[in-house]
């Protein structure tokens, strides 16, 4: 479908930006809200998620169970597995009601998502944010693809699409990937100190906690 090229042009446009990476600007994305403890909660959720996603995503079953959600035609690598998990991680924004800009302590939790999983050879520290290379910033341009792809894919809003998908393959991988989707979300909704009705209402559904079945239930420390 078009929103799936057209993903995958700026994914093209991004990587040719970051292949020469000699701009020589940067970004400042320190603020008070972005504390080291916070940072390293979500850092640590978001090599959780690229961890799942290298031992238990990037196979061929998931593969040919994601044909069909969004695309018209075969995949024969794992770019469209990657862009399911994606927008996952953009649908709990939307669930959560934060913001994605960069210049919030929500956005840089998503852009440190966005680099761990499009950046791969660049390591971001906490102390790395007080000058962030204005390429690795602009990765934030795939967000509104993100958007779009999440609309047109055969998944509910509301619903996370890599647990769609994993339901009748494997359960307890399913359940997993709700964890760490739940210890991001959980990071992104306290940087405030406080959690909202919305925020609660987003944590419980990605637990199971908001349905009369007791046996889907996730129980976390």
């Amino acid at each position: 479908m078009e929103c799936y090229d057209n993903y995958v042009s700026q994914l093209e446009s991004l990587s040719e930006q970051l292949a020469e990476m000699n701009s020589g600007l940067s970004v400042d994305l320190l603020s008070d809200e972005v504390t080291e403890q916070y940072f390293d909660k979500v850092d640590f959720a978001s090599s959780m998620l690229l961890s799942f996603y290298e031992k238990h995503l990037k196979n061929r079953l998931v593969l040919n169970s994601i044909q069909g959600l969004l695309y018209s035609r075969q995949l024969d690598d794992y770019d469209g597995v990657r862009l399911c998990l994606l927008i996952d991680v953009f649908r709990c924004y939307v669930e959560l009601g934060h913001t994605t800009r960069l210049n919030s302590p929500e956005g840089v939790a998503l852009l440190v998502v966005l680099v761990k999983f499009l950046v791969p050879d660049y390591t971001m520290t906490y102390q790395d944010l007080k000058s962030v290379p204005s390429e690795v910033v602009n990765i934030d341009g795939i967000v509104p693809y993100l958007e779009a792809c999440s609309h047109d894919i055969k998944v509910p809003l509301g619903e996370c699409v890599v647990s769609n998908i994993l339901q009748n393959i494997s359960p307890r991988n399913e359940r997993r990937y709700r964890i760490i989707l739940y210890r991001f979300c959980s990071a992104v909704a306290e940087v405030d100190g406080i959690i909202t009705e919305v925020e609660e209402d987003c944590i419980k559904t990605l637990l199971r906690l908001d349905d009369d079945d007791p046996d889907n239930d996730i129980v976390v420390d």
